[in-house]
């Protein structure tokens, strides 16, 4: 597994001249490229390399992916399923199910309802299956190790505090970037933040 993302260059450069006041106020999202990869299936995007590495921009929410996922890390031990809604539609998902140690990954379609609002839980994510007996699914499913999903996790919002930090550490302070430095912060892997 890997989650490849960048912060796009243009808002980086914004950032650079402002005051944490201005960033709460400008960036309520962290936007960029992103594209999580499992076995070479990618979510959201299906040509990950060419998207990461090329001057496309298809700009995804990469800070909601990513708590999305730390969700997932927090509440590992306390659900054996969640499904992540893409916040650029209401109908694709990624469905994270714990087995044992190993965690079965799938890109699904599945139609968002109204009466699934009071179950969404760390933003994105549900865990009630009642939701998802009858999905389309993608792509998967595909077998990765907990530990494995949760190194990567770690790695990726540790990457994302360190660009945001490095262009001001107030900002990881603020509404779009604490909840991803206390992650960090309690996995104890600041790296010098």
């Amino acid at each position: 597994m890997n989650i490849k993302f960048k912060v796009f260059d243009e808002h980086l450069n914004e950032m650079k001249e402002m005051t944490l006041e201005d960033f709460e106020r400008e960036f309520t999202s962290i936007y960029g490229n992103y594209c999580m990869v499992v076995n070479n299936e990618g979510y959201p995007c299906y040509f990950p390399d060419e998207l990461i590495y090329s001057d496309i921009e298809i700009s995804e929410l990469i800070d909601s992916h990513l708590n999305s996922l730390v969700f997932v890390v927090e509440n590992i031990s306390k659900y054996d399923a969640f499904f992540i809604t893409y916040v650029e539609n209401s109908f694709t998902w990624l469905s994270i199910k714990k087995e044992g140690n190993t965690l079965q990954v799938s890109e699904i379609s599945k139609y968002y309802t109204q009466d699934m609002n009071k179950y969404f839980k760390g933003g994105y994510v549900l865990t009630n299956k009642k939701f998802f007996n009858e999905v389309e699914v993608i792509w998967g499913p595909v077998s990765i190790s907990v530990d494995e999903f949760i190194e990567e996790v770690i790695s990726a919002t540790q990457k994302l505090v360190k660009i945001i930090g490095g262009v001001n550490t107030q900002f990881l302070r603020s509404r779009v970037m604490n909840k991803m430095f206390d992650f960090v912060e309690r996995m104890n892997i600041n790296g010098g933040i």
